[in-house]
């Protein structure tokens, strides 16, 4: 794949020298196909193989046409490629595995010592049957540490524009801004690619003219967050009492009560210290706390003014947060 090409070429992320890298992009701009040539490249090149993720086993009930895009483009001339068992063959030799996240603790005791890539698809999950994991980021860490041990493996985290607010952009506090191409943090880098050429000739489809001007269009097209939006984002005013802090994710949200508008607001905030404090799973759960549950008045109090339309969100990622752990409730 050409620098110059309409598709994503992994060269320019990797160029900050990161750890973990993630690319949120255009659907369809061949961020996945670039990732696989990366991979194939370093087996061939170099003998180092590559780890791809997927999050639940049923995202890897097609694992067997894995290379069938590699095959029906004609690269790699004179080479096989076969996936069987668990692994990635190339010459029938093994270049990779597939991993389901859900379930990759059981993976602890295996030794991936050739292992130099891993590669994680759709890391961010749109909304419908599939659900993050709990504590997902930490047991992506807990498989990152399985295969790298104490070598510096490298990620490629990989996924359309769905949401800015998902729990690996929280752990790690990334947030973009519009017009951003890179994001920098200590051992990560986001790139949030978009190619003017590739999006004009999406345009200048069939289907491009029929979605034009859509929040799809802006999504699969422009790469803008399909489910980010402003609704119900609004800043605390006027006389607040605190009814008590939240504890989620190991993040901490305040609950407020706003005695001239009459809505619930969700905040990161300071909680006054006399106010109490709920976690919302057993993970979060910490000496002094409570644990919330749905038979507690308090979030009675709290699932009543969500039906009635009168909670707002000092900002999206508490929104976010918010939408996860009453459904979770």
């Amino acid at each position: 794949m050409s620098s110059n090409s309409i598709y994503w070429n992994p060269s320019q992320l990797l160029s900050h020298n990161k750890l973990y890298n993630f690319v949120v992009g255009n659907r369809g701009a061949g961020k996945s196909f670039g990732a696989k040539l990366l991979a194939i490249n370093k087996w061939l090149k170099k003998r180092q193989q590559f780890v791809y993720v997927r999050r639940y086993g049923t995202e890897l009930e097609t694992i067997q046409n894995y290379f069938s895009d590699v095959i029906k483009e004609g690269y790699f001339e004179g080479h096989t490629f076969d996936v069987k068992n668990g692994c990635f063959l190339i010459d029938d030799e093994v270049a990779g595995y597939y991993i389901q996240l859900s379930t990759s603790s059981k993976n602890k005791s295996t030794s991936y010592p050739d292992v130099s890539l891993i590669i994680f698809d759709e890391f961010i999950i749109d909304k419908g049957t599939y659900r993050y994991l709990k504590d997902e980021v930490t047991v992506f860490l807990d498989l990152y540490e399985t295969i790298a041990r104490t070598r510096d493996v490298i990620v490629l985290f990989i996924s359309n524009a769905i949401s800015s607010i998902n729990p690996y952009f929280v752990y790690f506090d990334i947030r973009p801004r519009p017009g951003q191409k890179f994001i920098n943090k200590d051992e990560v880098c986001v790139q949030m690619y978009t190619n003017q050429a590739f999006i004009e000739k999406k345009k200048d489809t069939r289907f491009g003219k029929l979605i034009e001007g859509t929040k799809y269009a802006a999504y699969a097209i422009d790469n803008e967050f399909l489910r980010d939006n402003d609704n119900f984002i609004e800043k605390p005013t006027g006389k607040l009492n605190c009814w008590y802090e939240l504890i989620y994710m190991n993040q901490r949200y305040s609950v407020w009560y706003g005695m001239e508008t009459g809505y619930v607001y969700i905040t990161q905030l300071k909680a006054p210290e006399t106010v109490q404090t709920y976690s919302l799973t057993t993970e979060d759960y910490m000496p002094n706390m409570l644990l919330l549950t749905s038979k507690v008045a308090n979030f009675k109090r709290l699932k009543e003014a969500y039906e009635y339309g009168q909670i707002r969100f000092s900002n999206l990622r508490c929104k976010s947060a918010f939408l996860e752990f009453i459904g979770y409730l």
